[in-house]
């Protein structure tokens, strides 16, 4: 709702959608936008959920500044892959200077969900379980989530 007026609140949401299989894609790069490029090889059988490591470290108490971000193709790209939902390990999917959104606007339109500021440093690249409930707040654009990664189990 923070950038759609005429969203769901955060406790309207299919939680389905924060629970599943989920690949997590190492995306660090020097370019202040994340390019389709970079992710196109690894797309294939994709889950639909992604998480991209787009940061070499994170300190919860110290903003990014300059942080890395996904360019609207990128977006555009993972939802026409059929992503559900996109996390990031900064705190948005937009630069921190971005005053349209782009690529919220891609996620409004594609209706992807969003998890921003998940704590990607320690884990590995490759496909997971992902359990990302967020809390149910009536009438709210956003919540906090407990979110896991559980490596699938082969028996």
């Amino acid at each position: 709702m923070h950038y759609d007026r005429a969203g769901l609140a955060i406790g309207q949401l299919d939680l389905g959608d924060f629970v599943g299989p989920a690949r997590v894609i190492d995306v660090r790069g020097p370019e202040a936008l994340c390019p389709p490029g970079v992710l196109a090889s690894h797309l294939e059988a994709c889950p639909p959920r992604v998480l991209l490591r787009l940061a070499d470290t994170t300190d919860p108490m110290v903003w990014p500044a300059g942080f890395r971000s996904l360019a609207p193709e990128t977006m555009t790209l993972l939802a026409d892959s059929g992503v559900r939902l996109v996390g990031v390990d900064v705190p948005s999917v937009d630069p921190e200077s971005s005053e349209n959104l782009p690529s919220h606007e891609i996620a409004r339109s594609r209706d992807l969900r969003i998890l921003e500021n998940l704590a990607l440093s320690a884990v590995e690249p490759g496909d997971y379980e992902l359990i990302a409930l967020p809390m149910k707040l009536e009438g709210l654009d956003a919540a906090p989530v407990r979110a896991i990664l559980r490596p699938f189990r082969t028996s």
